[in-house]
């Protein structure tokens, strides 16, 4: 069995993986907001899947980052990434639903595209990294699973070797 501090340590790591990706992910949609007119505008097809609900950046991201640390830093596990950005959001949804926000249910504000430009920040900060989270241990999951070996290169019939 592990000791508490292997676990802490696991999630610690995963953690910080999932935001780096987070990271990557707004990156990645502004480089194609730039490269694609018509990306930064949600009333195109490209802009809607950019944006709440579906995160596409994001979940692209969180799979790819999840990938490369099971790949290159073999570190197992991957959803213990989850815990923290799970966590924040079901704080948060819990603080604004003591609330009682009458004029806004809580899904439209963290999970919705038209929830209005004030609650964009909560999607950024809460909603975004769980998608993130949520994509990184499929991308681990995917890099146990599809195992690829390095090729070797074999010489031509007939040709002379080096």
């Amino acid at each position: 069995m592990k000791s508490m501090a292997e676990v802490i340590k696991k999630i610690v790591l995963h953690t910080v993986a999932v935001y780096v990706a987070m990271i990557a992910s707004v990156i990645f949609a502004m480089l194609l907001i730039l490269i694609i007119p018509g990306a930064g505008q949600a009333a195109t097809p490209i802009g809607r899947v950019l944006e709440a609900p579906y995160w596409l950046p994001q979940v692209a991201c969180g799979a790819a980052v999840g990938w490369f640390v099971r790949r290159r830093l073999s570190m197992a596990n991957g959803g213990w990434g989850i815990i923290i950005p799970a966590a924040l959001l079901a704080g948060n949804v819990l603080m604004e639903g003591l609330r009682m926000r009458a004029y806004t249910p809580l899904v439209e504000i963290y999970f919705s595209a038209n929830s209005g430009a004030t609650e964009g920040r909560y999607k950024v900060v809460f909603t975004a990294p769980l998608y993130t989270a949520v994509a990184y241990p499929l991308g681990a999951m995917a890099a146990k699973l599809i195992k690829t070996e390095p090729r070797e290169v074999k010489p031509e019939p007939g040709a002379s070797p080096a």
